[in-house]
């Protein structure tokens, strides 16, 4: 969480690969000495790290690491970067350190896949709240049909307060079923959209 904080206002470089491999940290390994080491040292990192003044995207679902323009738009530049992926905060309540058993079956029984989509609409404009995010990117890819199915619910939840999305649809790992032109004019054009409220803010 102080983390995040830190990504409201600083620039903390990384590549769609890496938002991705994240997930080892905040799922398969949390709990671990070294996992703490890693979120302590992360945490100075981002306080440490220069202010940024461009583009924040909060990320929703997958990432399709191999696209090539968001690649271009992403991976390790100066005016674009994602500050975070919901999939690695599916679950943001303070776990209750005297009673593990318990702190931890509540994690999971209310852990936003765990339940109906608006569960999950509500963490992401939360976060994006939280994050003073520019805008929100959801990838819609293929083969998930809770992902597809669901994300109108979160375009009602985010037009609530006021928050921009983008909504792309492609395959999340055949590099085959990807189309670069469709996603390049979509997705140049919500930057656009943002530049304009940044502008007009």
């Amino acid at each position: 969480e102080r983390c995040l904080k830190n990504l409201r206002t600083h620039h903390y470089p990384s590549t769609l690969t890496m938002q991705m491999y994240m997930l080892f940290a905040s799922h398969m390994n949390i709990g671990t000495p070294e996992i703490l080491h890693f979120y302590q040292q992360m945490e100075a990192e981002t306080a440490a790290a220069p202010d940024f003044h461009g583009t924040n995207i909060l990320w929703v679902h997958l990432l399709p690491y191999y696209q090539e323009t968001l690649k271009e738009y992403f991976n390790l530049t100066d005016d674009y970067q994602i500050q975070a992926i919901e999939m690695n905060l599916d679950y943001r309540t303070p776990l209750d350190t005297e009673h593990p058993l318990e702190a931890l079956a509540d994690k999971m029984i209310h852990n936003v896949y765990n339940g109906p989509y608006a569960r999950k609409a509500k963490l992401v404009s939360e976060l994006a709240q939280d994050l003073q995010s520019d805008g929100v990117i959801n990838f819609c890819h293929w083969g998930c049909k809770q992902s597809s199915g669901g994300v109108m619910l979160l375009k009602e939840e985010l037009d609530k307060k006021d928050i921009p999305l983008l909504i792309l649809d492609g395959d999340g790992m055949d590099r085959r079923n990807s189309h670069d032109g469709q996603i390049r004019t979509r997705f140049e054009a919500f930057l656009e959209v943002l530049k304009q409220r940044k502008e007009e803010a």
